[in-house]
């Protein structure tokens, strides 16, 4: 059957145990203050703060093709995040050239046990970098905190050195390649411009046409109206020569006739006067009607002619239309090649002139110490006079909280052992 302990019994059994876990409170106390103060050795903590410098690299437009992001990770290849320059830190190679430095024991300071010595920490949002070397030797941790951050700093610049001399050799390489494509368009174009029919030809051809063409259709329009118009004149002389006449009839008597005068008196001898009652028509041809003719012929003759100039403006109107049409798709097509073979140029010349910038920037970060650009040591160690550890008072603490812990346990289970041995006799000697 089980039994229900109430708090009240478990604060006298608490109470009935006190002195236990005073005296194991106590030797808990004693052990952490005797550890605390006269065996474990004194830390210290060197702090080494450097400041990462961040270049702004620009992100590369979706749009500006295949190079711009091919730069640009040649540009982030040689600069690193915050938490790679945290993580290289503890670097084994770095840790071994900082041994070997500072001439430590390899068998006592081994690459494991440096790393356990050392924390770094990045402060929120800032560029800082702490390395924080824990050690019992103040002096050999400041001095280790600075050669670490020296250290660091040459091997960022190796490492840096070497990831720009690797991007100036792929920029070379680039390089020959764009300047055989820039060479090639340049070919291109140049033997395009020496055709004999270019498009500086080809538009001279075309504005002479133009200008042929406009004059044949002023040409044409002023045909027209002298055409109307001789037309209009033709008709009214027309109508005109119908309404006259073509001979004219005259009657006369014969005195006034000369010839007739002079026949007849020779013919019969007769006084003229006698003859003066007879009278003669004659016909004669009609002057007005000749000249009016004559105008009428000439109009005919010049309306032919217009006719004949008017068919052959309309024809070399025609035919210059039809050059004109055929100078305008030779001219698009060669136009169209133009501006491919110079938008392929000018691509070319862009990427090499890009390639050089890069190059030259390369070459230029790869004479000066970029490490030096790029990470500086702001706030060296200095010989820490405190020390971190152990933090005796804590300790004590602990202990103490640890002892009273301990020694509650203890007495419980003295009670508990107690208490089940009294009822295992009490039912041995009921049975």
């Amino acid at each position: 059957m089980e039994q229900e302990i109430s708090l009240r019994e478990l604060i006298e059994i608490l109470l009935q145990g006190k002195w236990l876990i005073a005296a194991l409170t106590v030797i808990a106390v004693v052990v952490s203050g005797v550890l605390s103060f006269f065996v474990l050795e004194p830390t210290y903590e060197a702090r080494a703060t450097m400041l990462v410098v961040q270049p702004k690299i620009e992100p590369a437009n979706r749009d500006d093709g295949v190079l711009s992001r091919y730069l640009q990770s040649i540009a982030e290849s040689t600069q690193l995040s915050l938490d790679t320059y945290v993580n290289l830190v503890k670097n084994p190679a770095l840790l071994d050239r900082v041994r070997n430095r500072l001439e430590l024991d390899p068998h006592e300071y081994t690459i494991r046990r440096m790393g356990d010595m050392i924390k770094v920490y990045t402060p929120e949002k800032t560029n800082l970098i702490e390395i924080v070397i824990t050690h019992t030797d103040s002096e050999l941790a400041a001095t280790m905190a600075n050669t670490l951050a020296e250290e660091f700093v040459g091997f960022i610049n190796e490492q840096s050195k070497e990831r720009i001399n690797q991007s100036i050799v792929v920029l070379e390489q680039q390089l020959v390649s764009e300047e055989e494509k820039l060479n090639a368009a340049l070919d291109a174009y140049t033997s395009f411009l020496s055709e004999s029919r270019g498009v500086a030809h080809l538009e001279q051809a075309y504005n002479a046409k133009i200008a042929l063409l406009t004059q044949f259709q002023t040409e044409l329009a002023k045909t027209k109206v002298a055409l109307n118009t001789t037309r209009a004149g033709l008709a009214e002389g027309e109508r005109e020569l119908a309404n006259l006449s073509q001979f004219i009839t005259t009657e006369k008597s014969l005195v006034e006739d000369n010839l007739m005068r002079d026949y007849v008196k020779d013919a019969t001898g007769k006084n003229l006067n006698q003859l003066a009652h007879l009278k003669m028509e004659n016909q004669e041809v009609n002057e007005a009607y000749i000249d009016l003719l004559k105008l009428v012929n000439m109009d005919r003759m010049a309306v032919k002619q217009l006719e004949n100039k008017l068919a052959s403006l309309e024809e070399s109107i025609a035919q210059t239309a039809k050059e004109i049409e055929m100078l305008q798709i030779e001219l698009a097509e060669k136009k169209a090649v133009e501006e491919r073979l110079l938008n392929k140029l000018d691509n070319a010349k862009r990427t090499y002139d890009r390639l050089v910038e890069k190059y030259d920037e390369a070459q230029i970060a790869s004479a000066i110490d970029s490490a030096e650009a790029q990470i500086n040591l702001v706030a060296p160690a200095w010989v820490p006079v405190t020390p971190v550890g152990p933090r005796k008072m804590l300790n004590l603490a602990v202990a103490g909280v640890l002892g009273v812990m301990v020694g509650a346990f203890v007495v419980f289970i003295r009670h508990y052992w107690i208490t089940s041995a009294d009822q295992t006799a009490g039912t041995n000697a009921a049975d």
